[in-house]
């Protein structure tokens, strides 16, 4: 589902602050909002996170990253919208100014994997 961005509804995510350790993104899916949050819920399983809290009543799946010393945020965030929904994700370090670009790579990272695990689903027709 191609939505333009001023269309989708308002980020629940705080916004990045103005350093580049933090990378966001949103996507639309013609994808019912629970079934995109459990698709969103393995596909994170394979960007290997080190900590993981699920909030299935509202939608949510927070994440924690281990770099070196470092600990990293992750936010998950599925909004119904429309016929779909819309998933929104933040990766942000704790500390620092720059993380060169493990964040953005992060956020890559999990679409991608959502986009095969996607895939998948489609392919044994579960959604």
């Amino acid at each position: 589902m191609s939505t333009p961005a001023d269309a989708l509804p308002a980020t629940p995510l705080p916004p990045c602050p103005g350093t580049p350790n933090c990378a966001t993104g949103e996507k639309a899916f013609e994808v019912a909002p629970r079934t995109l949050w459990l698709i969103a819920e393995h596909a994170l399983s394979r960007v290997d996170p080190h900590t993981v809290i699920t909030d299935e009543d509202r939608l949510h799946i927070d994440a924690t990253f281990r770099v070196f010393f470092f600990t990293d945020d992750l936010a998950i965030r599925v909004v119904p919208h429309g016929d779909g929904s819309v998933l929104y994700v933040r990766s942000a370090s704790r500390t620092g100014r720059s993380d060169l670009g493990v964040n953005k790579r992060r956020v890559v990272k999990f679409w991608e994997a959502l986009d095969d695990v996607l895939e998948e689903a489609r392919e044994m027709r579960e959604i």
